[in-house]
């Protein structure tokens, strides 16, 4: 799985985004590192695995992932900047990049975190999860 859509890198998506590389693959979707064209902005395009294109309920959640990112307004949760389809039908949605690494990789890096470190984190997490849930929606895939 982890050469799953390898075959975008270098390719230019819907005249507008350069795939440069693979940032991670995960359930039913693959995260890649795009350069917009026009503006050279370096942002973040997620596309659904093949396999997973047709089915509507996934399709939904990946929409439904972008509208909360335009509803709910929280500096905890990454902007979709646009959105769209695939040749082979598989949507896909533009974020913002955002600098750092995710909580998981930084587990492995350190090992554990002081308890004042994991209760801020704690603490920011729970703010993103009341601000969408102020909205009326429910986080389902929380991780690390």
């Amino acid at each position: 799985m982890a050469r799953e859509r390898a075959e975008l890198v270098g390719k230019v998506i819907d005249g507008r985004y350069l795939v440069n590389r693979t940032l991670a693959v995960g359930g039913t979707g693959v995260v890649f590192d795009v350069e917009q064209l026009d503006t050279g902005d370096e942002l973040v395009l997620k596309a659904m695995r093949p396999v997973y294109a047709q089915n509507a309920d996934l399709q939904r959640r990946l929409r439904r992932e972008a509208e909360i990112s335009r509803v709910v307004r929280h500096r905890g949760i990454v902007p979709v900047v646009d959105e769209g389809v695939l040749g082979d039908g598989s949507p896909y949605i533009v974020m913002e990049k955002i600098p750092g690494i995710s909580l998981s990789r930084l587990l492995l890096r350190v090992g554990h975190l002081e308890s004042s470190e994991a209760a801020l984190i704690g603490i920011r997490v729970a703010s993103i999860l009341h601000a969408a849930h102020a909205e009326g929606y429910v986080h389902r895939d929380i991780k690390p």
